[in-house]
């Protein structure tokens, strides 16, 4: 079990910019993380990388990764209201994460189409391109969608004005 109270600081306070080697200017009296992405070595002591941690526990409620890494949920909630932590490092985690969940699907659908028993959505999704979020069928259905709505959402805004003017 994982001791908490190396999460805190000298008044109790949930550590966040210098729970990180790289944020604590090297202070590492209290630093136990390291931001790269793999474990840092850093006179003579070990910093595990987050980062790499993060993805080994692929849990994307990250509740799971808060409880083994952290302190906890409310230590991780605290870690991001932390901007710099947030927009420079874990929002790049959560996509790659996410990247890593979309592979596995594709493989799996791979699978189903490719099996002894092809599955006949697996077949189309894959011939369609279901995966592809910028260019495949599913896409362009989605992106006529949305530019039939953007047009009809204006037309309503400017009919009375486009009546009057006539």
């Amino acid at each position: 079990m994982i001791d908490k109270k190396r999460f805190k600081g000298g008044q109790g306070v949930w550590l966040t910019h210098s729970l990180f080697l790289e944020m604590s200017n090297y202070d590492t009296e209290l630093a136990v993380y390291t931001l790269k992405d793999d474990d840092h070595e850093f006179k003579g002591k070990l910093y595990p990388s987050l980062k790499k941690l993060y993805l080994e526990v692929g849990d994307p409620t990250e509740y799971e990764f808060a409880q083994q890494h952290l302190g906890g949920w409310d230590h991780w909630k605290r870690i991001l209201n932390h901007n710099t932590l947030r927009e420079d490092y874990i929002s790049k985690w959560r996509e790659e994460l996410s990247m890593r969940f979309r592979s596995e699907a594709v493989r799996g659908m791979v699978g189903a189409a490719t099996g002894e028993r092809p599955s006949f959505q697996a077949i189309k999704w894959l011939a369609d391109a279901g995966w592809d979020m910028d260019g495949g069928k599913g896409s362009q259905k989605r992106k006529k969608a949305e530019k039939k709505a953007a047009v009809v959402a204006i037309k309503s805004e400017y009919e009375n004005d486009i009546e009057r003017m006539k």
